[in-house]
C-alpha cells in the first residue's frame, strides 16, 4: 500500500527500529530516503533532527580511558553539526528545537577544542606560526564558543604582540596591525573581563 498514509509512517519506523538497535548509518540512510521521497510530509522535520541525533550517537567517547574525543576522528560530529544547523534553520520552532541547540553546542565545543589542542601542541613545539591557522579559525569561527573563543583570542593575540616586538625572533611585517585587530574585538565583545584586561595591556605595547 505505497499511497497510504501509514506507508509513510512505516519508513519513519524503519528508521527508528535502525536507531533503537544502534544502527546509526541504516538509520541515516532510512531517515534521508524518507526526507527525499516524502518532502512535504509533516514528520520532515522529525526525520532530519533524527539523522542529527545518529549521527551524534557516533561521536567519539570520551571515556576516561582513552584519549579526549576531540583528539580523534571529527567528521561524525562535523556531520551531526551540519545536520542540526539544518533542522534548526528549516524548523525553528519544532518540538526538538532546544535539544538540538544544546547538542549543537556539544559539537561546536569539541571542534573548536581540537583547533586548541592542535594549536597548543604547535606551541609546545614552540612553532608559533603553525599554531595561528588553528587559533584564527577558533577567532574567526567560534565566537558562538565563548570560553575557546576567548582563550584562542588570547593566545592569537600574545603570538601577533611577540611577532611585533622589536627584535622578535620571528618577525611578522603585519603583526601589530592584527593584534590590533584581535584585541579590539575581545574588549568590544567582553568589555569588563580578564580577557579584555590582557587586551588593554596588548594594545598598550602596541602604541609603544
Amino acid at each position: 500500500y505505497p499511497y497510504s498514509q501509514y506507508a509513510a509512517l512505516a519508513e519513519l519506523r524503519i528508521g527508528d527500529g535502525h536507531y533503537a538497535q544502534d544502527k546509526f548509518v541504516e538509520a541515516i540512510g532510512a531517515y534521508r530516503a524518507f526526507v527525499q521521497r516524502r518532502p512535504n510530509h509533516a514528520e520532515v522535520p522529525y526525520a532530519l533532527w533524527r539523522i542529527g541525533e545518529s549521527y551524534f550517537q557516533q561521536r567519539p567517547s570520551n571515556f576516561f580511558l582513552f584519549p579526549p574525543g576531540y583528539e580523534k576522528d571529527r567528521s561524525t560530529t562535523m556531520d551531526a553539526v551540519r545536520s542540526y544547523t539544518d533542522y534548526i534553520k528549516r524548523f525553528p520552532k519544532h518540538a526538538h528545537v532546544v535539544e538540538a541547540q544544546k547538542k549543537l553546542n556539544i559539537c561546536r565545543t569539541a571542534l573548536a577544542d581540537f583547533q586548541l589542542y592542535v594549536a597548543k601542541f604547535y606551541l609546545g613545539q614552540e612553532r608559533p606560526r603553525s599554531a595561528v591557522g588553528r587559533l584564527n579559525s577558533v577567532f574567526v569561527g567560534f565566537e558562538d564558543v565563548p570560553s575557546r573563543w576567548k582563550e584562542a583570542s588570547v593566545l592569537l593575540l600574545d603570538i601577533y604582540v611577540k611577532f611585533g616586538a622589536p627584535g622578535a625572533k620571528e618577525p611578522m611585517a603585519d603583526a601589530w596591525t592584527k593584534a590590533d585587530t584581535v584585541a579590539q574585538k575581545i574588549i568590544a565583545k567582553y568589555p569588563k573581563t580578564a580577557v579584555a584586561r590582557v587586551a588593554r595591556r596588548a594594545l598598550s605595547r602596541i602604541a609603544k
